[in-house]
């Protein structure tokens, strides 16, 4: 029956940590790259990542890409956040089984 949900909460969490280790860097704007976090964590399948963007990276952002070690693209958003002061970044991810 596809309204009963069959994937146990552990491979949720599991998958949620995948999400987690496979980050390994941001892209800003295409040209600024971060990948000191001051968050990885996992709690409940969901996926947490956060990080630091300073005056002196950029003025504005106005592309996040979330990436793989390999230059992959996991995920991208066109965004518009002035850096006028130090900009804390974070992405949620939930992990959950469709319908």
């Amino acid at each position: 029956m596809p309204e009963i949900k069959s994937i146990q909460p552990a491979l949720l969490n599991d998958t949620a940590n995948f999400v987690v280790e496979d980050v390994t860097y941001v892209l800003i704007n295409d040209t600024v790259r971060v990948s000191n976090f001051s968050l990885k964590q996992v709690s409940d399948n969901v996926a947490s990542i956060e990080y630091v963007v300073t005056p002196d990276m950029t003025d504005i952002i106005t592309d996040i890409k979330l990436m793989r070690a390999d230059d992959a693209v996991l995920t991208q958003s066109a965004v518009y956040v002035p850096v006028t002061d130090t900009v804390i970044s974070k992405h949620i991810i939930t992990v959950k089984e469709g319908a």
